[in-house]
């Protein structure tokens, strides 16, 4: 099997394990990846550029993720099957921002769109009083990213 045939098999498995991947505090119930696009080269590992769409658990909170994300497919061989490794790195770099920040109040969802290798926008969605009214207003965050760990703005 090649590499292409191997990434869309490999796309298969790892959205049916997302809920069993280890993603340190995120735990995934869906993930969606299309279509991969394959970088040109000839190893047992390639890289793969693909749109994630990922919904979960963060620390308590509902976590939904859309965007690029960059892969890697890996063959255990010459005889191997392709698969991707669990790596996801802009996803758990987010993920990890958001847990090292202290929100002003309790969180209940973050929405995260990102828009390219070093930059993502977020929804931080706060719980309710009695009355079922937020305690304070969503607000919007963005994250960035240089050389090292993703880190959250508010504009």
């Amino acid at each position: 099997m090649g590499p292409e045939a191997g990434a869309a098999s490999a796309a298969e498995e790892l959205e049916a394990a997302a809920p069993a991947l280890d993603l340190g505090g995120l735990k995934l119930s869906r993930l969606r990846v299309e279509p991969p696009r394959l970088a040109p080269g000839d190893s047992a590992t390639v890289p793969v550029h693909a749109s994630l769409w990922a919904e979960g658990t963060l620390g308590g909170a509902r976590f939904l993720f859309h965007g690029p994300e960059e892969l890697e497919l890996r063959r255990g061989g010459l005889f191997g099957r392709w698969r991707f490794g669990p790596d996801l790195p802009r996803m758990r770099g987010i993920a990890a921002a958001l847990l090292r920040r202290r929100p002003p109040a309790q969180v209940t969802a973050w929405a995260v769109g990102v828009q390219d290798a070093r930059g993502a926008e977020i929804r931080e969605e706060y719980a309710k009083d009695a009355s079922g009214r937020p305690v304070l207003a969503a607000r919007r965050l963005l994250a960035r990213r240089s050389d090292g760990p993703w880190s959250l703005l508010e504009p």
